[in-house]
């Protein structure tokens, strides 16, 4: 893990920006197949008007792509930075880190994310998007209600708590481990008091924004 950490920062962001641009071009080309052989769609709005619009407006996922990925590191790294700041650090982890060693480990942890998105991509391309999306469901709480009733935005938490957030968690902690010199579970612990919070608030957020819009 060591050698991991230490690889370098910049490589690793452009190779994971790289990684997601090529899955976010694949993920297009099976949505768009998808839609054209869906007559429902196309007969609302017509296949010239929907190839038009699909042609002009696709490069904003690619615009998006470093932009999200920046905003997520930022974001795990100021909950753990913060969280270390109020915890009792130095009984802990005997010293305030500074805020580069968690957006280290936070944009090292962005693997999870990338295993979670070719998942995705994998089981939408071999038993179809409606297929992908129904098996990514039973993967997270979703799984315990019937999604045809639930409204979106209260959905929304419940397909956020999958086994991929909860390997993200598992495989930050072991990182936190390395920087912070301690065990396993006393770093998984910080991790629950520090990130999941953080972590939580932006799901809540999202559901709002949701309800707001609907």
């Amino acid at each position: 893990m060591k050698e991991y950490l230490s690889f370098n920062k910049s490589l690793f962001y452009l190779l994971e920006i790289l990684v997601f641009l090529i899955l976010t071009f694949f993920q297009q080309e099976l949505d768009l197949e998808y839609k054209l052989n869906n007559d429902d769609i196309l007969a609302k709005i017509g296949k010239d008007t929907f190839l038009d619009a699909y042609n002009k407006y696709r490069w904003i996922a690619f615009a998006l792509v470093p932009l999200f990925v920046i905003i997520r590191v930022m974001y795990s790294a100021t909950c753990l930075y913060v969280g270390n700041v109020f915890s009792d650090s130095s009984v802990e982890y005997g010293k305030i880190r500074n805020f580069t060693e968690y957006f280290n480990v936070a944009l090292k942890s962005e693997i999870i994310l990338f295993a979670h998105v070719f998942t995705v991509f994998t089981l939408s391309s071999w038993l179809g998007i409606e297929n992908g999306k129904e098996i990514m469901q039973y993967t997270s709480l979703a799984a315990l209600f019937d999604v045809d009733i639930m409204e979106n935005w209260i959905m929304v938490f419940f397909t956020a708590m999958n086994i991929f957030e909860l390997a993200y968690w598992f495989f930050m902690a072991k990182l936190l481990s390395q920087v912070h010199e301690c065990s396993y579970w006393r770093s998984f612990k910080f991790v629950l008091t520090a990130y999941v919070p953080g972590f939580l608030i932006y799901i809540v957020a999202v559901m709002f924004l949701l309800l707001y819009l609907s």
